[in-house]
């Protein structure tokens, strides 16, 4: 047993010293986590009772409390240990508190249920906000799989993006800019490619903080034609404040369907 409470002391060590250093180091994360006020802060998983909450409510969240941790002495920043980056200047004025800095050794005995709550309850298992669109394209899913995985041709059909970078292919990084923010850049990852079934994007931050996943499918029909759906999800603790900035992907996948469509069948 005293080598498994020691694993688990190192264990948190090196993530609350990795969290600290993300946190110091982007200021734009840095900003979403302070702006979540005294909220708790809670991984909201069932399937991990030691960085979250549990199938029970009763687990450990230590994710969850290490961001607070973070949280805390950001407001208050002290004189940092060797290994972490210096702490940003924080605004002036801003009351310091310890109440959500809970020893990390410690476990939990409060059940789930009975949280005292005094905002939004953060979690990655609760999924903020959704995009779906679905299309029947009078083409075999070999033919829609062929235009949807050509990058170099999305100028030439989809009105619903300025410009893909990358290569289409398992574990490539692309870079895309949509009409809906078109300052903005995209990085994502080819996270899944079944040929010419499925296929998977990904972006994020680190720790599942935020995560944004699209998925585009294909099925069959009977007369050689194919029902096409992309869905896109953003979950992890943060996801209710950042889709906050995410505007309204609704027509821009409407667009992408009838583009496809169009271009498919030409």
């Amino acid at each position: 047993m005293p080598t498994h409470r020691a694993g688990e002391r190192v264990k948190d060590d090196v993530i609350r010293r990795a969290v600290a250093a993300k946190f110091r180091t982007h200021a734009d994360i840095r900003a979403i986590l302070l702006s979540t006020g005294d909220d708790e802060i809670v991984e909201a998983t069932t399937t991990d009772h030691y960085w979250g909450r549990g199938s029970t409510g009763t687990g450990k969240n230590m994710l969850g409390r290490i961001l607070m941790r973070t949280r805390g002495r950001l407001r208050c920043p002290t004189r940092p240990s060797p290994e972490e980056p210096p702490p940003p200047r924080t605004v002036t004025g801003e009351e310091c508190s310890t109440e959500n800095d809970p020893p990390l050794a410690n476990r939990s005995t409060v059940r789930y249920g009975n949280l005292p709550f005094t905002g939004t309850r953060l979690g990655r298992s609760a999924v903020t906000s959704s995009y779906t669109v679905r299309r029947t394209i009078g083409a075999s899913p070999d033919r829609v799989w062929a235009v949807l995985t050509d990058a170099a041709g999305y100028s030439g059909w989809n009105t619903a993006v300025v410009s893909l970078r990358g290569r289409i292919a398992l574990g490539e990084k692309l870079e895309l800019v949509s009409v809906v923010d078109p300052k903005r850049t995209f990085k994502l990852k080819v996270a899944e490619l079944s040929r010419p079934h499925r296929m998977v994007w990904a972006s994020g931050m680190p720790f599942g903080l935020f995560k944004g996943v699209r998925t585009y499918e294909l099925r069959p029909t009977g007369d050689d034609g194919t029902e096409f759906s992309m869905a896109e999800v953003f979950s992890g603790p943060f996801a209710p404040m950042i889709t906050k900035a995410i505007p309204d992907l609704t027509a821009s996948f409407e667009q992408w369907a009838d583009g496809l469509k169009k271009a498919s069948e030409g």
